[in-house]
């Protein structure tokens, strides 16, 4: 999966815990360590995969060896990034270099696999969760279609766009800004949330085809469109729903209520 673009200028100062390990149905995210250097420097010299990021690729062992120190070096309440691992290799990395911006690096090998999708949805877990960001950021070049497909997927929506905001062995590139909000922010007394009429459960009324039903609900009920939902303390962070269903529609659809 070709790369989000970092871009060190915004900041978002939290207190977070230490940096902790993250196991996914396939992925090991753990801190990086000096022994990274040969797997990335494999990444980061690679001209696919450093086609969209914001630096040439890296010509030498020393110029990966001082990126891999600032990876490490990260100060806890500025950022937390992690090396992901599949089957005990490293694959890429990913997370939120400065806090609140997300960026990503794989390698080509592993790309069409998700890998990414599943990275990055643990690192979305944690910015709402433990680090408690009102929303994540990504900075992403224009041609970059495979990434603006996978965060248009997990649900973030563009901001913004800027010309020649980096300059990269003489040529100029451009940035769409995207960002997704934390749910929690606003759920469930804020100005967008609302209450299904059929199961109860308040949603994110921008979330929906119907203005009186859930994402869930009028998906079942009439065929739109539903939410893929992603849980975080008993609610979905991306539409508000809380899982809950009507007896009717959980009999009708032969279901039981998907709270996690």
């Amino acid at each position: 999966m070709p790369a989000a673009k970092r871009f060190s200028g915004r900041e978002h100062h939290v207190t977070p815990p230490l940096m902790t390990e993250i196991r996914t149905p396939r992925l090991k995210l753990r801190h990086a360590r000096e022994t990274d250097l040969e797997p990335l420097h494999l990444l980061l010299s690679d001209a696919r995969a450093m086609a969209y990021w914001s630096t040439e690729p890296h010509a030498s062992l020393d110029m990966t060896r001082e990126w891999l120190g600032r990876m490490i070096d990260i100060e806890p309440d500025e950022g937390e990034d992690f090396i992901v691992e599949h089957d005990g290799r490293v694959i890429g990395k990913a997370g939120l270099y400065r806090f609140p911006e997300i960026g990503y690096l794989f390698h080509p090998d592993v790309w069409g696999q998700g890998f990414a999708t599943e990275a990055l949805r643990s690192i979305l877990d944690r910015a709402f969760t433990v680090h408690r960001l009102p929303s994540v950021i990504a900075d992403v070049d224009p041609r970059n279609t495979a990434s603006l497909a996978l965060l248009a997927r997990l649900g973030f929506g563009e901001t913004g766009r800027a010309e020649r905001t980096f300059e990269i062995a003489g040529r100029w590139v451009d940035s769409v800004y995207l960002k997704l909000d934390n749910a929690a922010c606003s759920t469930p007394s804020g100005p967008t949330a609302t209450v299904c009429d059929e199961c109860g459960s308040q949603f994110l009324s921008s979330s929906s085809k119907m203005a009186s039903l859930c994402p869930d609900c009028s998906h079942h009920l009439y065929g739109y469109d539903n939410c893929e939902h992603m849980f975080v303390r008993d609610h979905c962070i991306r539409c508000g729903w809380d899982g809950s269903r009507s007896k009717y529609l959980a009999k009708l659809i032969g279901a039981k209520p998907e709270k996690p």
